[in-house]
C-alpha cells in the first residue's frame, strides 16, 4: 500500500478477487462479542464470523490478501486468520493491551501497539513470533508503516509524541514532540511517504509530519475527538472520522482546510479504503453498521449492517485468498 492505515481501524479490506470469487472483503473487530466478521463489500453481506481473543480492536491484513492480523486488548495477543478458510491458524502473545496494527508492505513484519505497556511488538510473519520488544512514549495508540516499509510511526497519546522505528533495525530513531494535550492517537501515511498525519484527539487537530526532516505543525480543528483517518489514492484528501459528532470531515491537503462535512452512523472509530480507492468504509460502534463513502462524490452511498459493536483500527491492503 501506499499506506492507508486507519490507524484505528479494525477494519481491513482486501482488493478484488479474480472474476471467479467474491469480494472484496472488509474485516471488522466486534469488540464486545470477541469475533471477527468477514463482509463481503460486492453483496453488502457478512459471509463469516471468527472467534478470535478478548475485546478485538485492531485489524490489518497483509497486502497478498493471505492473511489478517486482530489485536486482542484483554488478552494480550494478535490472532492471526487465515483468509481463505476464515479461521484462526496462530495466537501471539504480545505485550498489554494491544491495540493499534500494521503490516509493512512485504508482508513479512507485523507492528502492533501496545498502550498498557509503552511497547511495539514486532512479529515475524512467517513464523507468527514477536522478534523485537520495541519501547516508544507513554500509552501509545496508532502505528503506520510507510510505502517502501523502511519506517513506522506510532502515536503516544499520553506523552504528546510520536516514535520513528526504523523498520530494519526495529529502534526508535526519532522522538516527535507535539504541543502538550494534543493526544496524538491515529496515523496515516501519504502516497510516497514525504508527509505523515496524525489526528490528535485532546486538541482536536491534525498534525502534519514532514517525513524528511520529522518536523511538525498543525493545521486544521474540526471538532473534538477526531479518531481514524484515511488518504486518498491521489493524495488530495484526508477522511477524518470525528467520534463525538458522527461527522467525518474532508481534509484539502494542499491548503489544510477542511472542505466537506460527511454525516455517517453513529459512534464512528475506524476508517478504510478499498483497495481501488474508490470508496472509504467508515465502522460505527454505536450505530452497529458501516457507512460507504464515494471518494468522488464525498456521499454516502451505503449503510452495512457491520457486526456487534465495530471499532476498526487498523490497516488494510492487498488481493483477497477467497
Amino acid at each position: 500500500m501506499f499506506t492507508r492505515n486507519v490507524a484505528f481501524s479494525a477494519i481491513a479490506l482486501a482488493a478484488s478477487c479474480p472474476a471467479f470469487a467474491a469480494g472484496p472483503y472488509a474485516y471488522i473487530a466486534n469488540r464486545d462479542v470477541n469475533t471477527l466478521s468477514v463482509l463481503d463489500t460486492s453483496t453488502s453481506k457478512i459471509t463469516a464470523k471468527v472467534k478470535v481473543g478478548s475485546f478485538p480492536i485492531g485489524v490489518a491484513a497483509n497486502r497478498a490478501g493471505t492473511r489478517v492480523y486482530v489485536a486482542n486488548n484483554n488478552s494480550n495477543d494478535v490472532s492471526v486468520v487465515d483468509a481463505a478458510a476464515n479461521k484462526v491458524v496462530a495466537t501471539v502473545p504480545v505485550g498489554s493491551g494491544p491495540l493499534g496494527i500494521a503490516v509493512d508492505p512485504a508482508g513479512k513484519k507485523v507492528y502492533v501497539v501496545n498502550r498498557n505497556s509503552d511497547t511495539v511488538s514486532v512479529i515475524d510473519a512467517s513464523t507468527n513470533k514477536v522478534t523485537a520488544t520495541i519501547p516508544v512514549g507513554t500509552y501509545p495508540h496508532g502505528v503506520a508503516v510507510n510505502p517502501d516499509g523502511t519506517r513506522a510511526y506510532v502515536t503516544n497519546k499520553q506523552s504528546n509524541t510520536v516514535s520513528v522505528i526504523d523498520t530494519a533495525t526495529d529502534k526508535v530513531t526519532a522522538t516527535v514532540q507535539l504541543q502538550t494535550g494534543c493526544q496524538p492517537f491515529g496515523v496515516v501515511v501519504a502516497p510516497g511517504g514525504a508527509k505523515v498525519y496524525i489526528t490528535n484527539e485532546g486538541y482536536g487537530t491534525i498534525t502534519v509530519l514532514d517525513a524528511t526532516t520529522n518536523t511538525a505543525r498543525q493545521v486544521v480543528t474540526p471538532e473534538l475527538g477526531p479518531i481514524g483517518l484515511t488518504v486518498s489514492a491521489d493524495g488530495k484528501k484526508i477522511f477524518i472520522v470525528v467520534e463525538l459528532v458522527n461527522f467525518v470531515y474532508v481534509m484539502d491537503t494542499a491548503t489544510g482546510k477542511i472542505t466537506n462535512t460527511i454525516d455517517v452512523g453513529g459512534s464512528p472509530y475506524g476508517i478504510a479504503l478499498n483497495a481501488e480507492g474508490t470508496k472509504a468504509y467508515v465502522t460505527n460502534h454505536g450505530s452497529g453498521n458501516m457507512s460507504v463513502i464515494d471518494i468522488a462524490s464525498e456521499k454516502v452511498i451505503a449503510t452495512i449492517p457491520a457486526g456487534t459493536t465495530p471499532y476498526s483500527f487498523g490497516q488494510f491492503v492487498g488481493p483477497s485468498a477467497h
